[in-house]
């Protein structure tokens, strides 16, 4: 929900009483429905989703739709983060991915620096996916956290989905998720 702190927000599209003052309303398009965001996150922000157990023999990979924006019209403008602007994918606390803005002054998109993707964050949700088996190794189960910094209140990032792939055919991630 909302702060702490002036024009900071981390929650859902729908369903939450303190999103409506926060919704983006030119980036974070092409979501299917609700999707979780974040507008000017506090450094080291963090939402972690409770374990799901797996089979130890699996292979799994997991699928994620991100964007990140700037919210102004010019869509010129709408990927220009800057240093400290950064999105991370973790898994099983492992540092799977992370995107950040390359410009000290603004003015390039988030690129992936660590990891083994060559997407860039969109103002558009796009897919990511990731074998998480090729990465990490053998898991009993996985804990997928994200963490995220944006320094202003008109910068914005958002998780639409999120699916577990494994061997043995398609599952579903159930759970909560826990804010901090």
């Amino acid at each position: 929900g909302a702060g702490p702190g002036n024009g900071r927000f981390w929650g859902m599209t729908c369903g939450d009483p303190d999103a409506p003052g926060f919704y983006p309303q030119y980036v974070l398009t092409g979501a299917d429905g609700c999707y979780f965001f974040g507008s000017k996150i506090q450094a080291n922000s963090s939402l972690e989703l409770d374990e799901i157990p797996t089979d130890v023999n699996g292979n799994y990979i997991i699928t994620v739709s991100l964007a990140a924006g700037i919210d102004v019209a010019n869509p010129l403008v709408q990927s220009q983060f800057q240093t400290g602007d950064y999105f991370e994918l973790i898994v099983n606390e492992i540092l799977i991915e992370r995107w950040e803005g390359t410009s000290a002054g603004g003015g390039q998109p988030m690129t992936p620096r660590i990891g083994n993707t060559s997407q860039i964050l969109t103002p558009n949700f796009e897919d990511f996916s990731f074998n998480l088996t090729s990465i990490i190794g053998a898991v009993s189960d996985i804990e997928i956290e994200f963490q995220a910094n944006t320094n202003t209140a008109n910068k914005y990032i958002g998780i639409e989905g999120l699916s577990l792939y494994g061997s043995g055919g398609f599952s579903v991630v159930t759970g909560s998720h826990k804010k901090r």
